[in-house]
């Protein structure tokens, strides 16, 4: 239903080309061609303002242009243009380049920038890739797909990367919390990983939070059947595993490498990490590829491929002795032991 308003208010009016009023608008509630445009788009379900072309007396109205009197002008819908090679490889030059001001241009004749170029990326990767946020906002509000892939990483993943699997992967703070800001998925896998592990590995507790925030799964594994928590633990990143830990990330699960959460610690010689799984009662007891988790040490880099060999004769008893001693220092374990010599 048309909003009615008193003859004394001032309004711009916006014409199909059909003839039909398709909207009126105070000229107070308005500021620009850019906001008229986006009001469009919000309360007319139109297509984002780069495909709308408002025209004043046969002339096309720039976006700054300020709208501080009444008009009629007359709406444009253009198709979503379908680029050539050459022009989706120039907007994606202009990414990398960061010329806002080119971007612009090239939106607004039509270009479809979910397009990618001729090696598979895609205009909002790259600015994902490269932390451009100011970029990014451009092209999600010009239609780029959130979760849409590049497809450069597919020659050794099922998986390409993610706008948001990138930015977690390149450490972006601001440009993670603009992809979950447009609900990008925190579940989809970019190149077999979850932004989750992605961001674990790169020790960014600050995205971490925020991913956890956004509801993503701190239990689900990635490709290699590596859940987010031994990510953590491999680079010993004490406060993300705290908050994997809070988010009741499973200790007690066996990744694909056959260790709990405790025996990966153990197999890395984190102390700080170790202890924290002791406070959390992590089973001491679980065995990990048929040893106890205080008779791990450092075997060989075969144990973390799926398939590998057996652990090989302990050799490092430096590694052995401190798994021994962290773990007689917790309560739990020294409680466990008293009650074994009991029996």
């Amino acid at each position: 239903m048309k909003r009615k308003f008193d003859p004394s208010v001032q309004l711009i009016r916006v014409w199909q080309l059909s003839g039909e009023e398709l909207a009126a608008i105070p000229v107070e509630e308005l500021r620009d061609v850019e906001s008229l445009k986006l009001h469009l788009q919000r309360t007319c379900e139109l297509p984002p303002r780069f495909r709308q072309k408002l025209l004043h007396d046969g002339v096309a109205l720039e976006d700054d242009m300020v709208l501080d009197s009444p008009k009629d002008v007359s709406l444009v819908v253009l198709p979503l243009l379908r680029p050539t090679a050459e022009q989706a490889d120039e907007l994606l030059e202009a990414v990398r380049m960061e010329e806002v001001s080119g971007i612009e241009e090239i939106l607004n004749r039509a270009q479809d920038p979910n397009a990618a170029g001729t090696q598979g990326e895609t205009p909002l990767c790259v600015a994902a890739k490269l932390g451009y946020a100011e970029i990014a906002e451009l092209l999600l509000e010009a239609g780029a797909d959130k979760d849409k892939p590049s497809l450069v990483l597919r020659h050794y993943s099922y998986d390409a990367t993610t706008p948001l699997g990138v930015a977690c992967q390149n450490g972006h703070t601001d440009m993670v919390r603009l992809m979950l800001e447009f609900s990008a998925s925190v579940q989809k896998k970019s190149a077999g990983i979850l932004p989750l592990s992605w961001a674990s590995a790169k020790g960014k507790p600050e995205i971490v939070r925020l991913l956890l925030d956004a509801r993503a799964d701190a239990g689900k594994t990635s490709a290699g059947g590596m859940p987010p928590i031994h990510v953590a633990i491999l680079v010993d990143d004490v406060e993300t595993t705290r908050m994997l830990l809070e988010s009741r990330a499973d200790v007690e699960e066996h990744g694909e490498h056959g260790l709990t959460a405790l025996g990966l610690a153990a197999w890395c010689r984190h102390r700080d990490v170790m202890r924290l799984l002791l406070e959390q009662r992590a089973d001491v007891e679980k065995r990990c590829r048929g040893n106890p988790v205080i008779d791990l040490a450092p075997w060989s880099d075969d144990l973390l491929s799926p398939g590998g060999p057996p652990p090989r004769e302990i050799s490092n008893w430096d590694s052995v002795q401190m798994c021994r001693e962290m773990m007689l220092e917790s309560q739990d374990y020294a409680r466990r032991l008293r009650e074994s010599y009991r029996r």
